[in-house]
């Protein structure tokens, strides 16, 4: 299982000027990882992993999509699809109805080809790319056009983490892979124990 110091520093070694906030939720998502271990990247599907990283130092896994799915109206310019980075969010509504994380900073992104994937350009701006609940089956299609989509399944745990930490606002990190460190216990979404109160904390770096 993966451990707190390996999500940490994979954040703190592989993204340029990242931090990691002690006391705080931190929130890492990993492309191609899923149940802890790399996985291939096939488009549409759920196989991709959202860290959350208790200031306990308790982990929670959620399944994910942290890139778009196979869409019916993709944009004329190509499919939003985050780069790799750290970006700001903050609690609101997405569709002006259903809670999430909000883009709150500009993001950068690749715009790819619905058919290809291949990444015809890339932008920076707002793209209301958000952190927000998806469907329940085992293709993300419309669910997301860009943002990044916990599975239907496992949103409300994720959202009453989210909830009790009081934290409006929340650095999301994207990692492209996950380099593994020493195990810690892992606790995977849907079966949410009791709280730790290990407190963990480490301090506040740049690279």
């Amino acid at each position: 299982m993966i451990s707190r110091e390996t999500i940490r520093n994979n954040v703190l070694d592989t993204v340029k000027d990242s931090i990691w906030e002690v006391g705080r939720i931190n929130l890492v998502g990993v492309r191609g990882h899923k149940s802890g271990r790399e996985v291939e990247n096939d488009p549409d599907l759920y196989n991709d992993t959202i860290y959350l990283v208790e200031p306990t130092g308790v982990i929670h896994a959620f399944t994910a999509s942290v890139d778009p799915g196979i869409v019916k109206n993709p944009n004329p310019k190509g499919i939003a699809k985050l780069v790799r980075g750290q970006y700001l969010f903050r609690k609101g509504l997405h569709k002006s109805k259903n809670p999430a994380l909000r883009q709150a900073e500009k993001v950068k992104i690749y715009r790819i080809d619905p058919k290809t994937r291949e990444t015809l350009l890339i932008e920076v701006g707002w793209y209301g790319i958000n952190i927000h609940s998806a469907g329940w089956g085992q293709h993300v299609g419309d669910w997301s056009h860009g943002c990044q989509v916990v599975h239907g399944s496992q949103w409300d745990e994720f959202w009453a983490l989210i909830d009790e930490s009081g934290q409006d606002k929340l650095h999301y990190t994207l990692l492209e892979r996950i380099h593994e460190g020493q195990a810690d216990q892992v606790v995977h979404g849907g079966t949410r124990p009791g709280r730790g109160n290990d407190h963990h904390s480490v301090p506040r770096n740049k690279v």
